[in-house]
């Protein structure tokens, strides 16, 4: 059953995508560079009086 080429391919697609989420995460996460927490953050704490 482990060697059934459907498995294998599900397996393949959980490593890829277990690959790919830490760097989509680091990327545009709340603290990455592509986020705009960071601006955003300063930006509601001039505006408020």
């Amino acid at each position: 059953m482990l060697n059934s080429a459907g498995t294998l391919t599900f397996f393949g697609l959980c490593f890829v995508f277990g690959g790919v989420a830490p760097g989509f995460d680091l990327l545009f996460g709340f603290t990455g560079p592509l986020s705009l927490g960071r601006v955003l953050n300063p930006a509601r704490a001039v505006s408020t009086p």
